[in-house]
């Protein structure tokens, strides 16, 4: 038989509602990485799950809900996504590949789930970022962009600015861009930096 795990920024605030479809077996709450681990592993050992912490589980039509699991702090430890899966030339954003700056964010604006989904703010290093860029492209050389997945691509902006040195320091061509808040310390000369780094938005 096999397990249907729903997971995803939506299944932080709809979880009952998800939990509740006939055909979904356990829902992932926040952060997936080490969740999802554990409920294959615990899977294929075992051949069923009844609880799993940072997910809600169905057990006898009964949902059992594993609480919150602590969320990963440091960004850097986490693997670099491999999309050797993928047919990326039939995705609408062609030579394209998403990438995360930061999880959380500075703010708590009324209107976005973005709290509801990391409760902490937490930022990747600049040399984690590059070095994925450069793994990226390798892998794909004909990558031209990234799109930066974060609510904001400048909550941490001394990360920011290292990784615009990194990439104009290189022979990296690329371009990248995202969504960004309100922010009092984005000077000239950061904007500077970024758009000789490639940022086209």
């Amino acid at each position: 038989s096999r397990l249907i795990v729903l997971g995803g920024p939506e299944c932080s605030f709809q979880n009952q509602l998800f939990i509740q479809e006939e055909a979904v077996d356990l829902v992932v709450l926040g952060e997936g990485e080490q969740t999802f681990l554990e409920i294959v592993r615990t899977y294929e050992a075992a051949g069923n799950i009844n609880f799993c912490s940072g997910a809600l589980a169905k057990v006898n039509r009964q949902v059992i809900d594993g609480g919150e699991r602590p969320e990963i702090m440091n960004l850097d430890s986490l693997a670099f996504p491999d999309f050797s899966g993928f047919q990326l030339s039939r995705y609408y954003f062609d030579r394209t590949l998403p990438v995360i700056f930061n999880r959380g964010c500075l703010r708590h604006c009324v209107f976005c789930n973005t709290a509801l989904t990391w409760k902490k703010c937490r930022s990747r290093s600049a040399q984690n970022i590059f070095d994925e860029m450069l793994y990226q492209k390798k892998n794909y050389p004909d990558l031209c962009r990234f799109e930066v997945e974060d609510s904001a691509l400048n909550i941490n902006l001394g990360e920011l600015a290292r990784l615009c040195e990194l990439i104009h320091g290189s022979d990296l061509e690329i371009t990248w861009g995202g969504s960004a808040i309100i922010h009092p310390q984005m000077t000239p000369d950061i904007l500077k930096k970024m758009r000789q780094a490639g940022c086209s938005y």
